[in-house]
């Protein structure tokens, strides 16, 4: 392999609360050359095969240099300490952010995706604290995205479903130098999914 280059370009803008807070917005622009990215083919069958005709109709996954690519997005935040609230809720806190980009880049077919760019990400963080209690809400979404490629058969490229996972954390200080936490993760028991080329051809859930 050789080595991936990027040039980047970003401009945000940025505005901060009292006590604790900030709200801010950026775009940014990435040019990759030499980009590096999963390919998955099938080995065809013959002595040419590249294997001397062993492994007829397995697939190789391998990782390889594409050609140029550019990424063009945006992205928000929000992240603030509600310390102004009465009593029990001044010990909230939140932070949110969204992230949205395009791709384009090179391949063989012509193919303008790139492998395991998500093109839409979400974060929300609830937290909450008052003296010794702790909890929290977690959310993250991300978009469906194409996770391996195939150069010679499109059809055969995989791709992720969208999945929305969110977690939940309790603590109690026992003592300075001593906590107890439960946490669940995933709650809703969302699935890793991935699919070929179109949604309705499901290819494994974990």
């Amino acid at each position: 392999l050789r080595p991936q280059f990027s040039d980047n370009y970003d401009v945000s803008v940025e505005y901060y609360f009292e006590p604790v807070g900030v709200l801010s917005a950026g775009v940014f622009e990435k040019k990759l050359t030499d980009f590096i990215a999963s390919e998955t083919r099938l080995i065809e069958t013959g002595t040419g095969n590249g294997f001397d005709g062993d492994y007829a109709g397995f697939d190789l996954i391998t990782t390889r240099n594409f050609g140029a690519a550019t990424i063009k997005g945006y992205e928000l935040n929000y992240n603030q300490q509600l310390r102004k609230l009465p009593g029990l809720f001044k010990g909230l806190a939140v932070f949110a952010n969204y992230t949205r980009i395009s791709t384009n880049g090179t391949y063989a077919n012509g193919t303008a995706e790139l492998v395991r760019f998500i093109p839409e990400t979400a974060n929300l963080n609830l937290s909450w604290r008052y003296r010794a209690l702790g909890a929290r809400v977690r959310t993250n979404h991300h978009g469906s995205y194409i996770n391996s490629f195939s150069a010679a058969t499109p059809a055969r490229n995989q791709y992720r479903y969208a999945r929305t996972v969110t977690d939940l954390g309790f603590t109690w200080q026992l003592r300075p130098n001593t906590q107890l936490f439960w946490d669940i993760a995933n709650v809703t028991n969302e699935p890793q999914a991935f699919y070929r080329f179109i949604p309705s051809q499901m290819e494994r859930t974990i």
